[in-house]
């Protein structure tokens, strides 16, 4: 199954303790009978968030800084993915703070320099480096969360993205999108998506306004008002179960649509296969409300307040689920019946046409990084891609494809189980074994379920869709056979209305960058302008947006 961006970000210490080779422990890890160096006078102790690079990878972390009784500090590490925080002991040497993390060779040594509200590495220094800046953990983003609009009528939005808990902030005039720090009584960010120095700008409350004000730039900030987008729960029968969602409204004037009288169009935002949480997907909602399109975000069958579920349902059942979405949205009085569509990212871009081929009730698809082969093909190539990216030569590339095909293949035909467990022990050190899942321990035969999902052919469903159909790509997508798949769909979609959009260095998160990595993910600035301009452009040609 396809993860999503937020999904690859999720780290172990295990990686982390792969930089001791670079990153020997320092002299304070066994510290004499001596006081020990005191933190600098602009060291504030308390929470700093951000990142730890080390191994070649970066690892979204929170640091909780604590005095100790002799005068020093300590120190709890929470990374991206795990549960439990890990202790670790802190040095300083001037302004240089090192944090020493438990590993299995020995304490592993990070380090940066403290500032006013940060500690971050030089660009010339090696090893496992810091990138943190001081945050609290507030309600400051909660509240702000939202669509915002500037004078000039530029729509922003404070939301959360797919899996990650980190609010972040979006211009969808220029596609900038960063991870937002709340200190002091104001929202921060830096240049990159989850990089948090050096700091770019704030956004600060004030008399119900919100004001955006660059670094650097004019004191007073940019004065944006918050959109009035109007929030209603909704609940329907979708088979067994009942799913729950919410529905964001535009407001009676909109961004780009002047003041509706008739009813709204709605679209129905389909799941990643990650995200199954409807708040993962307010970033959309709040833009398609913005150009005066209600969105229905919702709870995937089995999570948060849905019922059923997702474990034993494929792509009909997914489907059949925005089919029902649709039925129970043209029966709100606000909703244009006829205006309604679906929208999908990733295994969404799968689920979003099969509903409208499965339906009459479904008048428009949105699929964007949506892949026209089956999962199984989908998996072979993005352990090709990836295992090449990483600079692999190529018979370790050969044998990494070879074992995930031996494993697709056992999917789909129960045979080699035995080969697939000697291949998993043999090679639990090969370079390659990152990119695939060694297995030991697979059933006497595959479940039925995995053979309907992993071999699940899309093309027949596309085929029969017949209504207009936006495919949106990226041409550095790690994780889908980009030009395979824009042929598939060419072809499938030909009894539609298709446009299809390729975005330069955009990868399968949408973002852009050279590599469709979680280090180039992190370091991003977001999206191709391009990307929110072609939706916009697409919603105005059908009629949906004004």
């Amino acid at each position: 199954m396809t993860r999503s961006r937020w999904t690859l970000l999720s780290s172990t210490v295990a990686a982390l303790a792969l930089a001791g080779a670079i990153c020997a422990a320092p002299a304070f890890a066994v510290l004499p009978a001596v006081p020990a160096p005191p933190a600098p006078a602009d060291f504030r102790g308390g929470l700093y968030q951000g990142l730890i690079d080390g191994a070649g990878e970066l690892n979204p972390a929170q640091v909780q800084f604590t005095a100790s009784a002799d005068g020093g500090w300590q120190a709890q590490v929470r990374i991206a993915g795990r549960a439990e925080a890990l202790p670790a002991t802190v040095g300083f040497q001037g302004q240089r703070l090192t944090l020493a993390l438990p590993g299995p060779a020995g304490p592993l040594a990070c380090a940066g320099d403290v500032s006013a509200a940060a500690v971050v590495a030089p660009a010339d220094l090696p090893g496992c480096r810091l990138e943190l800046v001081a945050a609290q953990e507030g309600p400051l983003a909660q509240s702000l969360a939202g669509a915002w609009v500037d004078a000039q009528g530029g729509v922003y939005a404070i939301a959360r993205s797919g899996d990650s808990p980190q609010p972040i902030w979006i211009d969808y005039r220029t596609g900038a999108w960063r991870g937002l720090v709340e200190r002091d009584g104001a929202l921060h960010f830096g240049p990159g998506t989850a990089t948090p120095w050096p700091e770019q700008a704030t956004l600060a409350p004030k008399d119900g306004a919100l004001y955006l004000q660059a670094s650097g730039g004019p004191k007073e900030g940019t004065r944006l008002q918050r959109l009035a987008l109007r929030e209603q729960a909704l609940e329907w029968q979708a088979g067994d179960a009942v799913l729950k969602g919410t529905l964001i409204l535009p407001a009676a004037a909109s961004a780009g649509t002047g003041t509706r009288t008739t009813r709204w169009p709605a679209v129905i935002l389909t799941h990643m296969s990650g995200s199954g949480d409807r708040d993962a997907y307010r970033q959309f909602a709040y833009f398609f409300a913005a150009q005066g399109v209600a969105a229905l975000i919702y709870d995937r069958r089995g999570a948060g307040q849905s019922g059923g579920d997702e474990a034993s349902a494929g792509m009909h059942r997914l489907a059949d689920d925005a089919v029902a979405a649709a039925q129970a949205l043209g029966a709100v009085p606000q909703i244009d019946p006829a205006r309604i569509g679906t929208f999908g990212h990733s295994q969404g871009g799968w689920v979003a046409p099969i509903a409208a081929a499965r339906s009459d009730a479904i008048a428009f698809v949105i699929a964007q990084a949506a892949s026209g082969v089956s999962p199984a093909e989908q998996e072979l190539f993005r352990v090709e891609h990836n295992a090449r990216d990483a600079g692999l030569d190529e018979q370790e590339i050969a044998a990494a494809v070879d074992y995930e095909r031996r494993l697709m293949d056992w999917v789909r035909t129960g045979e080699g189980r035995d080969q697939i467990h000697a291949l998993a022990r043999a090679n639990r050190d090969a370079r390659w074994a990152r990119f695939v899942e060694l297995r030991e321990d697979l059933p006497e035969r595959p479940a039925a379920r995995s053979q309907s999902f992993w071999w699940f052919d899309p093309a027949p469903d596309l085929a029969r869709v017949r209504v207009p159909v936006l495919v949106i790509h990226g041409d550095r997508d790690g994780f889908v056979p980009v030009e395979r798949s824009r042929e598939i769909q060419r072809t499938a979609f030909a009894q539609a209305q298709p446009t299809f959009v390729l975005l330069p260095r955009t990868a399968h998160g949408m973002w852009t960058g050279e590599r469709d990595s979680a280090r180039e993910a992190m370091r991003s600035p977001g999206s191709a302008p391009e990307y929110w301009a072609q939706l916009r452009a697409w919603l105005r040609a059908q009629h949906l947006a004004q």
